[in-house]
């Protein structure tokens, strides 16, 4: 396989996963991941099995780094095929199936944090005598935090899941509640794009200064002396997209709705 079929290849795994998960976003409030430890293992051995066959049918340099590399690939391959698997899973358990609308009582909603950011929230609801934690956007866990109920229409995905599609929201509040979380996730924003910038700008003061010593330039994907530097690249340029597209909703929203507000 070519150097350049390989990172376009990547790079179609990558957008493909995307868009799944922003399709499984777009179609669900809420959805539950009771899959399992067991579960989990299997996907990495599945991983594992892919990256092996690659590595013996390309014939990889035995080499501790490259071996190193792999585990690393696995470890990917496996989260990607994890919850790629699992939002499949939900789109086609919603097609398939039904869904029936209900009021549930909330027992309680937590904020899913990774570290002390909220990226998400849980929700703790009873859904016929059996004990439910559901997990939800940020924009969904901050219109619910104050909560004690929802009328919403919920599904089952296999034996252990379920699914919510649809929340009954009041006018306006998905809304209010949507620029409560950006207004919060904004406030993060600044260290992320800070901390871009810095790198950013001394990876060009180490370009200018190689320059001036006369070091002669590397190609910058150079896949068989470096693939983690090629996948690095492209995350980052994912992750400088993604920020583009943050920013421009920032901006749209403080042009059209005056965000964020002092009062």
């Amino acid at each position: 396989m070519k150097e350049s079929n390989l990172i376009l290849s990547y790079i179609i795994a990558l957008v493909t996963v995307i868009l799944i998960y922003f399709l499984r976003l777009w179609c669900f409030e809420m959805i539950t991941t009771n899959y399992g430890g067991f579960y989990y293992a299997l996907i990495f051995l599945l991983s594992m099995a892919i990256v092996i066959f690659f590595h013996i049918r390309y014939k990889v340099s035995n080499r501790f780094k490259t071996h190193l590399m792999a585990v690393v690939y696995t470890g990917l391959l496996s989260f990607f095929l994890y919850y790629t698997s699992v939002n499949l899973q939900m789109l086609f358990y919603s097609t398939v199936g039904e869904s029936k609308t209900t009021v549930l009582k909330i027992d309680s909603v937590k904020g899913h944090r990774i570290r002390s950011t909220i990226e998400g929230g849980l929700i703790f609801v009873t859904y016929e005598n059996q004990a439910i934690k559901f997990k939800s956007s940020g924009t969904t866990y901050f219109a619910l935090k104050d909560k004690d109920q929802i009328r919403l229409d919920i599904g089952t995905a296999g034996a252990n899941n379920f699914y919510v599609s649809r929340i009954y929201w009041k006018d306006g509040e998905k809304w209010t509640a949507r620029v409560l979380y950006w207004k919060y996730r904004f406030k993060f924003l600044k260290y992320l794009l800070g901390f871009v910038l810095i790198v950013g700008a001394a990876g060009l003061l180490a370009q200018w200064l190689n320059k001036r010593r006369g070091v002669p330039d590397k190609p910058l994907l150079d896949f068989e002396k470096s693939p983690f530097k090629v996948m690095l690249v492209i995350f980052g340029i994912l992750i400088t997209i993604g920020l583009i597209l943050y920013i421009g909703l920032f901006l749209y929203m403080h042009f059209r709705y005056g965000y964020p507000k002092s009062n």
